[in-house]
């Protein structure tokens, strides 16, 4: 395998990061609770624990790497790699028939 490949492989599985850290930091926030405060005025409501917790950071934090297009960019990528490596796969199949 020549460089430029190794190369975008390591790409490849370096944009899982930013799904890595969603999944991790959501968790966190699951086990030692999530402070929730109003939309309109910033005064604490309650401190959320569990999948109550996880399900918001998750989605709130998804949210933000989108606007920041992070997830969208990493997304791309990933389809794209995924395509041309089964392209250049089913070429390899069909030059041995």
């Amino acid at each position: 395998m020549s460089n430029k490949m190794k190369v975008f492989r390591i790409i490849f599985w370096l944009s899982f990061a930013p799904l890595l850290f969603l999944i991790c930091y959501s968790a966190y926030h699951a086990i030692f609770g999530y402070d929730v405060y109003t939309l309109i005025l910033p005064q604490y409501v309650k401190t959320i624990f569990g999948w109550d917790a996880f399900y918001r950071v998750f989605v709130w934090t998804a949210i933000a790497l989108t606007f920041i297009p992070i997830l969208p960019i990493c997304l791309l990528y990933q389809v794209i790699y995924g395509i041309v490596f089964l392209v250049k796969k089913i070429k390899s199949l069909s030059v041995g028939w």
